[in-house]
């Protein structure tokens, strides 16, 4: 049975796994985290619990799962972000390095990954994620700031990290992040700023996450949109809890 690599887990991954049909949970290869905010590790306990207890039901045996990360997101993890018995019992700390490609071993067939380092919401080790498998190429570029702003410790913006890495890079799937239609300052991007990332990257299928609209403001564009609404203004697809996609 093929193995599965997780990005991130934030609230209700696991839930989401279990109705997926996709049995993640007993053939779980890696987890990858982009950073250390809530939403994208609150529910790191659940899967440790989940995938521990499921190997002990199939009376198999329960490796630690692999965590690929910066050493800044991990420092975060296992001291303020209380995830220290985590790491201690079922989690086993891999480093990464911005800009470093890295292997992760998945059911037999590696996965390449290249993490490169963003602005968000000034926090350090921030990432996004290129992978390749069977020539098939994926971007995962969530959270990320404005293209202007500077990643933290660096002289590069995030617009020049994605031209330095991704330009042309035309990835099969593109998931962009962007919280809202125009509105700035967020710790996101908006979507007018998203399409730059979009044009430079050029990739086949466009899935734009994250989306509120929220800070827009009553009245104005995005503010409320459902999801229908974002794909008819903007021409691009809407990722959805429990969507499969076939690359």
């Amino acid at each position: 049975m093929a193995g599965h690599v997780l990005i991130d887990c934030g609230a209700g991954v696991v839930d989401c796994l279990v109705c997926s049909g996709l049995a993640v949970l007993d053939n779980l290869a890696a987890l990858l985290i982009t950073h250390w905010h809530p939403d994208h590790v609150l529910s790191l306990n659940q899967l440790c619990e989940s995938v521990s207890r499921s190997a002990r039901r199939r009376k198999g045996t329960f490796s630690r799962i692999p965590v690929w990360c910066t050493q800044a997101t991990y420092d975060w993890l296992t001291g303020r972000g209380g995830f220290a018995y985590e790491f201690k019992k079922c989690l086993q700390f891999q480093p990464i390095s911005p800009g470093v490609r890295f292997t992760v071993p998945c059911g037999g067939v590696d996965v390449s990954c290249l993490p490169l380092p963003v602005a968000h919401s000034g926090i350090d080790g921030a990432v996004i994620f290129a992978a390749e498998i069977a020539g098939r190429k994926a971007v995962f570029a969530w959270d990320i700031n404005e293209p202007s702003i500077q990643i933290p410790n660096g002289t590069l913006s995030n617009q020049q990290v994605v031209e330095l890495y991704l330009a042309g890079y035309r990835p099969d799937v593109l998931f962009m992040a962007c919280n809202t239609w125009a509105a700035t300052g967020t710790g996101h991007t908006s979507f007018q700023l998203a399409r730059t990332y979009i044009q430079t990257i050029g990739a086949k299928n466009v899935y734009l996450t994250h989306l509120s609209g929220h800070e827009d403001g009553p009245g104005m564009p995005g503010y409320g949109w459902t999801d229908a609404k974002w794909e008819c203004e903007t021409g691009m697809k809407i990722a959805r809890q429990g969507m499969v996609i076939r690359l």
